[in-house]
């Protein structure tokens, strides 16, 4: 698996719905024995904590009480996103949309599941049917720019991530995304090292330097800056994660800015 990859893979997220902000209240006024609602804030809880098989029975039994609930089908779909189980995720945001044909949400997460499927042309097509619904979905720009990203067409990738932007200045990925590509491409006619730092340091801000994906980002960006000093420094601390501690083309990064190298190499 390349680094891109890895990257790609882990910017593309799943939007929840949930009903209300704040479940505690919620579970102590419903009635679980007739409430969709009810079992609906309880799988949200159980999903948000990672709880995918609770969720899950959650959003079942919130269908059996209520099976016109769009809602709970996208939620449902979500959980099975994360368990890999495309199919029925699909098969669930299908649902959601025939209950509600502008469930812009529905749309957004039935694109990310087809792409992670690798069915990138549909994934896009469904972005833009969600867009088409609410323009100012940044995650549906942010994520389209993924799929074009991957493509190798990067220029559609930065037009959406810089709309992600516009949309969500605080929205993190697209900064770190679009500072990759100007720091990384292989084409050099993308590079701008400048550019890549003043985008990467402001991911890092956003990130309150907690993220080891933005820091590789960074470190990428002042080797092509010709800052190697600072460059091995955030690349060794890439590596001290857990996620990167095996990574071999992480510490070929590290190696080659040690040798005062960019990467890729010019």
């Amino acid at each position: 698996m390349t680094n891109k990859f890895y990257r790609f893979m882990i910017g593309i997220m799943i939007l929840i719905i949930s009903l209300s902000p704040t479940f505690a209240s919620a579970q102590q006024k419903q009635d679980e024995s007739k409430d969709a609602d009810f079992y609906t804030k309880r799988g949200i809880s159980y999903y948000q904590k990672g709880e995918y098989d609770q969720a899950i029975l959650d959003f079942d039994k919130a269908l059996q009480i209520n099976p016109m609930n769009a809602e709970a089908y996208n939620n449902r779909g979500s959980v099975y996103g994360e368990k890999g189980r495309y199919d029925q995720a699909i098969s669930d945001f299908c649902k959601a949309l025939e209950i509600s044909p502008m469930y812009a949400e529905a749309y957004y997460n039935r694109g990310v599941t087809y792409n992670r499927r690798g069915q990138s042309d549909q994934a896009i097509l469904d972005f833009e049917k969600a867009l088409e619904i609410n323009p100012r979905l940044a995650e549906a720009y942010y994520s389209r720019g993924l799929v074009y990203d991957g493509k190798g067409q990067y220029d559609q990738a930065i037009s959406d991530y810089n709309k992600a932007i516009e949309i969500n200045p605080r929205f993190v990925n697209p900064y770190n995304e679009i500072a990759w590509i100007l720091a990384t491409a292989k084409a050099s006619h993308y590079r701008d090292g400048k550019k890549a730092l003043e985008l990467s340091l402001k991911a890092c801000e956003l990130s309150e330097w907690k993220t080891p994906n933005y820091l590789d980002t960074l470190a990428a960006a002042y080797a092509r800056v010709g800052d190697f000093d600072n460059a091995v420094r955030w690349q060794k601390k890439v590596l001290e994660s857990p996620e990167f501690s095996n990574d071999k083309a992480a510490q070929q990064r590290l190696n080659l800015y040690r040798s005062h190298k960019a990467w890729p190499p010019d």
